[in-house]
C-alpha cells in the first residue's frame, strides 16, 4: 500500500506548537492537559490518544484530524480505501446470496496472518470482502460463532484504520465490534464488549470535543 510521507501526530503537535511560537506550559493550559502529558506525547512516549488530539486541537484553532494527520494513501489505493468505507458502513445489510462459515473463517486466517506481519499490502485488499462476507455470514447463520467471527473482522478494520488515523473508520469499527459481540451474547463476546467499551467512550467524547470547535 503506497503512502505519501506524513509527519506522525506526536512530531505535527510540536510541529503545530512551534508554529504558533507557544511554548510547553502555553499550550497544556490552553488545552488543559498536563505540560508532563504533552511533554511525552511530543517525543512519542504517550500515545495521542483523539480526546487529547480534539483537546489540543481546539486550543491551536485546528481540527482533532488536522492535529492527528491522517496517513495519505497513493492514489492507487485510494478506490480500496473508499470501498473499505462503504463495507463497514454497510453494517445491518447483508448480501442476498449466503457465505459458507468455512469461507469466512479462511478469510480471518488470512487477515489475521498478514496483521501479524504487518502487511498491509495484502490486508488492503481482501479486508472489505471480507468484512461483507461476515456481515452476511453473521446475519444469515446467527450464531455466537458468526457474531464473534463479524467482531474480529471489525477489530481488523480498527487495527488497520487506528495504525494510519482514519478516524472516521476508527470510529465504526469500535462502535460495530461492540454491536457485533452483543447480537449473541456469551463469553468471548461479553470479552469483546468490555474490551471496547473504554475506546467507544473515548470516540464518542471526541466527536462531542469536535462538534464544539
Amino acid at each position: 500500500m503506497g503512502a505519501v510521507a506524513d509527519p506522525a501526530p506526536d512530531a505535527n503537535v510540536a510541529l503545530l506548537r512551534r508554529a504558533r511560537g507557544w511554548s510547553h506550559p502555553k499550550l497544556a493550559r490552553r488545552a488543559n492537559v498536563s505540560h508532563a502529558l504533552l511533554s511525552k506525547v511530543e517525543i512519542g512516549d504517550r500515545p495521542l490518544t483523539p480526546a487529547v488530539a480534539a483537546a489540543l486541537g481546539k486550543a491551536l484553532g485546528v481540527t482533532m484530524a488536522d492535529v492527528l494527520v491522517p496517513a495519505s494513501v497513493a492514489a492507487d489505493d485510494e478506490q480500496l480505501l473508499d470501498v473499505l468505507r462503504s463495507a463497514i458502513r454497510a453494517f445491518d445489510l447483508p448480501d442476498h446470496q449466503a457465505v459458507p462459515g468455512e469461507q469466512v473463517s479462511a478469510g480471518i486466517e488470512a487477515a489475521d496472518r498478514h496483521r501479524r506481519a504487518v502487511d498491509v499490502t495484502a490486508l488492503m485488499p481482501i479486508l472489505a470482502p471480507l468484512l461483507r462476507d461476515a456481515t452476511t455470514h453473521a446475519h444469515t447463520a446467527n450464531t455466537a460463532g458468526a457474531w464473534s467471527a463479524l467482531a474480529d473482522v471489525h477489530s481488523t478494520v480498527y487495527w488497520l484504520a487506528a495504525r494510519h488515523r482514519w478516524t472516521d473508520i476508527v470510529e465504526l469499527a469500535i462502535i460495530h465490534q461492540r454491536w457485533a459481540a452483543e447480537q449473541q451474547p456469551g463469553p468471548l463476546a461479553i470479552a469483546i464488549a468490555v474490551a471496547v467499551a473504554v475506546a467507544v467512550a473515548d470516540s464518542l467524547r471526541s466527536k462531542a470535543a469536535r462538534q464544539l470547535e
